[in-house]
């Protein structure tokens, strides 16, 4: 989990994003490692979730975050939809979250990793940046609240 954490905190520090009019390689280089590093940050958390509650079988080999997540015992998944909160309410529909719970997010991005890894190959360049730090943040903050008692 430590490296899940430490992967999150390097696009924290992303979040005064370069400016592209004066550094084009710098901002381009921020726009393609966050979700890089956000996914490949989730997949490790899940990992580490699934070393930790999953006794009886290895840990799967795979980028797929929704294969993880399903893969974990039906109240670890259970912990972690409640850990994660209901999205702000809006009244305009352009402005709707992607999402509803932590297992939706999940499929929807179950291989950003990938994707974004070998961008030459991508087709869409989507990434619900802000919903996936707060998805993230809310498995990482469960997992040393289970831990430390």
């Amino acid at each position: 989990m430590f490296s899940a954490r430490s992967l999150q905190e390097v696009v924290k520090s992303f979040e005064n994003r370069a400016d592209p009019s004066s550094n084009a390689h710098l901002f381009e280089g921020q726009f393609i490692a966050s979700p890089v590093l956000l996914s490949l940050a989730m997949e490790l958390a899940l990992k580490a979730w699934w070393t930790h509650e999953v006794k009886d079988r290895a840990v799967l080999r795979t980028h797929d975050l929704l294969k993880l997540f399903d893969g974990l015992p039906e109240q670890t998944r259970k912990r972690l939809e409640n850990s994660y909160p209901e999205p702000p309410t809006s009244h305009n529909p352009l402005l709707l979250p992607a999402r509803k719970d932590l297992r939706s997010l999940l499929e929807l991005n179950r291989t950003k990793f990938v994707e974004w890894r070998y961008l030459h190959e991508l087709s869409n360049s989507s990434f619900p940046d802000g919903q996936f730090k707060v998805a993230l943040s809310s498995v990482i903050d469960e997992f040393f609240k289970k831990t430390a008692g």
